[in-house]
């Protein structure tokens, strides 16, 4: 049956086009995209005037400090009168007072500019900011076109629309699907006018760059040579970040009929009328409301998949900063410009979910509450050591934070905009009061692991690459077999240090092997390949079977992993799938080396399984086993400076694809498997007994801050502060602290002590030593603060201990009965977001909904029946509507056998519509 209001609707929406149209929005889009993409190309590259306005900004880098400042100050003034979020103008942003439209947006611009301005006479020390800056002003200009030229809502539904008439109805519906289609037209064009630009960048590019000679002068130094080369690329860089943004947009288009489908806005005004239905249009609007909810399983796994989407696109950002960060030249030009385009394209991702997914961005708070990966991830942020590693990277900021509150709560008072009677802005207050009531004393403990990371993380490199220059003129005298031997010898032993990453090995391999192959360079990167291949496997295969099997033989390490903990459970079963499963893969392959072949030998996952999981580590490490063996060609030609370069690059990319593969398959196993990974498991009675156990003591032996005597606060406190001051130093600041030094690097050069002899700058000069000093001195001060707290709580530990002595025997007892008779929820869909949709009450503003959202309530149902088999069941059991002379639905329900209706008395008794009317409540399934 053909709804009409449907039919004309459909008769009419066509006549409502999109504000600028297909052809407008791409006209736009093109003219913006051409623009920058032409700036970039004739500002920065050889093909227009790039060595002239480098050398430019690089002559007056003085200018960036006054930009700097100048921003600063409005940036501070602006802040301190309240612009950004005025509590005195209630709903209103971004003014200064009522009716302020352009004095404080153009201050704001002018900081901006400035700020924009400042960025490009940092050549001088960032000679690729201009190149990063101009690329990605072109999706932050289309962003703010795009919010200034789209449609503005012409209503809000509310309570009141089931009082519209049909007309008025149409006309909303009309609009909603207008406003849809003129979003898919927007990006689709965008999509194209990227994709478009990007084809011509790379297609002038390519013939320029085979018909121009630009020299590489290997006399130069490798800084120089490498801005050449970067100039050289930058065309085609520009047509790669084209595509990448044309991906972005693409996206959006793809994912549009999901996206459209979380817009209730068209339900609520076909579903919002009640008087002038006849019963044709009674009969279509129940038949409508059964396909809609027999959908809804899908629609709202479609839902998950978009907030999986854009995670793993969160986790592939962030994963390939990770590596970045860590990869051997990333003191190099080219390694910085690989960071920054990753952190503007993660920061541009973002940027482009709020905008194209806004509706999602707003409603992502109710459905990450039903996903369990985001539950785990809630509970892990209030852990004290995640407080901890938080507060050590942001402790820094604190005095700047309290600073510019109580001055901006100065001003309100000096305004007359707060009566006064505290020194801190309510919002900052509020921040603070939430903060005392953290456990303060382990979250302090936490803060010292935390701070040694960070120190390792940042000089664990630095020396490393001294421990591989040694090795390297070690192997100098050696055999080519003597080689091949002790780099695998020397891999290995680094491979079992838990701090050691894999890239730098697979470059010392590149380093040592190819150019000492009798047979030739290129056999000998096969060799290399095919040797970091090998080490790799037969590295994971011991950390799992030896390490990992020994540490899982004892009941506190498996504890202390969490092993029986839903994380670790979801990571276990996908590790345990067979083959080359693809998340298996991206787990083994992008996970830290130690930790995850310690990992699986823990939960005695198979070694042939992981051993085959592993295998497409290969595509990581033939780009960086390259990298090293074209690094010792650097200086005969730029081909190989090139290609070393494009290992680098595709280091990265491959990065990407294992990060953001493993974090959609561990969200994947979260979603599908809930139940099962968070059921009881007999297996782990005696991981959750010890989980009970530090509850316990926790709660009874857990000392406050204001149950320390001072000089334990002091102790406790002051050197959690004191190494974190160090850490900070050290991260910052290690160039202060640490000389440099590079596996190419001569071993009679290197100087270690500040006393040393030698013209050099030392390893550890007089900052480092002192800092090193200092890290000493708070782990001592920290021994004393543990011997007291151990020392005070002994007793209550003892008597803590001897109560759960007495309930150990009965609660495991529980605990096994529990896991042994556990039985999955009957549900009519396995994923909880799926679950969490269905929970949702119905909007009670149409009698016909809530009579049939009333009937669906069934209690007891079959778990075989699919979705529509219950509703179709719900639908039967109940469609009450009065009889008059519009309608022919049947006043009686027809309640299969074996279903029971809540609130509707059993089979064979007395019912009675008046008793049973029709009521607001949620579909539980």
């Amino acid at each position: 049956m053909k709804d009409p209001e449907s039919a004309i609707f459909d008769s009419t929406a066509s006549r409502d086009p999109a504000k600028l149209g297909f052809r407008g929005d791409f006209i736009m889009c093109m003219t913006i995209i051409l623009f920058f993409s032409g700036l970039v190309v004739g500002l920065w590259s050889e093909m227009g005037c790039g060595s002239v306005c480098l050398h430019f900004l690089q002559r007056h880098s003085a200018v960036a400090f006054f930009c700097a400042g100048g921003s600063v100050l409005i940036l501070v003034l602006l802040y301190l009168l309240d612009f950004f979020n005025a509590p005195h103008i209630p709903g209103e942003y971004l003014v200064l007072y009522p009716g302020d439209w352009w004095m404080g947006r153009g201050l704001l611009t002018i900081a901006v500019a400035k700020i924009l301005v400042g960025i490009l006479f940092l050549a001088d020390r960032f000679p690729t900011a201009p190149l990063v800056l101009t690329i990605f002003l072109c999706p932050t200009a289309l962003i703010i076109v795009r919010q200034l030229t789209k449609p503005k809502p012409r209503f809000q539904l509310g309570a009141g629309s089931a009082e519209h008439n049909l007309k008025d109805r149409l006309r909303m519906l009309k609009m909603v699907t207008g406003e849809e289609r003129e979003q898919r037209i927007f990006y689709k064009a965008a999509a194209i006018a990227f994709a478009v630009t990007a084809v011509l960048c790379i297609g002038a590019w390519i013939p320029w760059a085979a018909t121009t000679s630009v020299h590489f002068d290997v006399s130069t130094d490798a800084v120089e040579r490498e801005m050449n080369f970067v100039r050289w690329a930058t065309p085609l860089i520009a047509g790669i970040c084209n595509l990448i943004f044309a991906s972005f947009a693409a996206l959006r288009v793809a994912l549009d009929k999901t996206y459209a489908g979380t817009d209730h806005n068209r339900a609520q005004i076909i579903l919002s009328s009640r008087s002038h239905m006849n019963r044709e249009l009674m009969d279509f609007r129940i038949a409508q409301l059964r396909v809609q909810l027999a959908k809804e399983d899908a629609g709202t796994q479609q839902l998950s998949n978009i907030v999986q989407t854009v995670g793993c696109g969160f986790i592939a950002l962030l994963g390939a900063l990770f590596v970045a960060f860590q990869l051997w030249a990333a003191d190099s030009h080219i390694a910085d410009m690989v960071q920054c385009f990753l952190a503007f394209f993660f920061l541009t991702f973002l940027a482009f979910i709020c905008v194209s997914f806004n509706r999602i961005w707003q409603a992502m708070s109710t459905w990450l509450q039903d996903l369990p990966m985001w539950k785990s991830l809630l509970g892990i942020c209030e852990s004290s050591w995640a407080r901890a590693g938080f507060l050590v990277l942001t402790l820094p900021l604190m005095p700047l934070v309290l600073a510019m509150s109580a001055a901006n709560q100065a001003v309100r008072v000096a305004r007359g905009l707060h009566p006064g009677g505290r020194c801190l802005t309510e919002r900052t207050q509020a921040i603070f009061v939430q903060l005392t009531q953290w456990e303060w004393v382990p979250i302090a403990s936490w803060a010292y692991v935390m701070a040694v990371i960070l120190i390792l993380y940042k000089i664990i490199p630095i020396f490393l690459n001294v421990l591989l220059a040694w090795l390297k003129s070690f192997v100098t005298n050696l055999p080519f077999l003597g080689i091949l031997g002790f780099t695998f010898g020397a891999g290995m032993f680094l491979f079992m240090l838990p701090p050691v990453p894999g890239p730098p090995i697979y470059l010392f391999g590149g380093l040592v092997i190819s150019g000492r192959c009798p047979y030739g360079f290129w056999w000998g990167c096969v060799i290399c390949i095919f040797l970091c291949v090998v080490l790799k496997l037969s590295a994971c295969a011991i950390q799992q079977k030896i390490i990992g099997q020994m540490l899982g033989s004892r009941q506190s390490i498996r504890h202390m992993v969490g092993i029986h903990r839903p994380f670790m459970r979801a990571i276990e079963s996908v590790l345990r799938r067979p083959g080359l499963n693809f998340g298996k893969c991206m787990i083994l392959c992008g996970g830290p080396d130690w930790p995850t072949s310690v990992l699986a030998g823990i939960m005695r996952v198979s070694l042939i399984q992981c051993t085959i999981g592993t295998l497409p580590v290969i595509f990581s490490t033939i780009p960086l086993a390259l990298t090293g063996s074209f690094y010792l060609k650097r200086d005969e030609s730029e081909v190989w400076a090139r290609a070393g370069n494009l290992m680098f690059s595709l280091t990265a990319m491959v990065s990407v694809t294992f990060w953001g593969g493993m974090g959609w398959a561990i969200q994947d196993a979260f979603d599908k498997l809930n139940d099962q990974i968070h059921a009881p498991k007999v297996e782990f009675v005696d991981l959750d007994w010890l989980d009970y156990c530090e509850d316990r003591i926790r709660e009874k032996c857990q000392l406050k801050a204001r149950d320390l005597p001072v000089w334990v606060r002091c102790c406790h406190f002051g050197g959690a502060l004191l190494i974190v001051f160090v850490a900070q130093i050290f991260f910052w600041r290690a160039s202060v602290c640490f000389g440099t030094f590079r596996v190419t690097d001569d071993l009679e050069d290197l100087k270690w002590w500040p006393w040393s002899e030698g013209d050099g700058m030392p390893m550890v000069n007089k900052y480092g030593l002192g800092g090193l000093l200092l890290v000493v001195l708070s782990f001592v001060i920290l021994c004393f603060s543990r011997a007291w707290r151990k020392r005070h709580n002994a007793q209550a530990r003892v008597l803590v201990m001897k109560e759960l002595h007495g309930e150990e025997a009965a609660w495991k007892q529980r605990r096994k009965e529990e896991a042994e008779n556990w039985a999955p929820p009957r549900s009519a869909s396995g994923s909880p977001v799926v679950r969490g949709a269905f929970a949702k009450a119905l909007p009670e503003d149409d009698s016909v909904v809530n009579a049939v959202a009333t009937a669906a309530e069934v209690a007891e149902v079959d778990p075989k029946l699919g979705l529509k088999d219950i509703m179709d069941l719900a639908m039967e059991a109940e469609t009450q509507v009065p009889d008059d002379e519009f309608s022919s639905l049947p006043q009686r329900p027809a309640i299969s056998p074996g279903a029971t209706i809540i609130g509707r008395p059993p089979m064979g008794a007395e019912y009675s519509p008046t008793e049973c009317s029709p009521r607001r409540t949620s579909i539980r399934l």
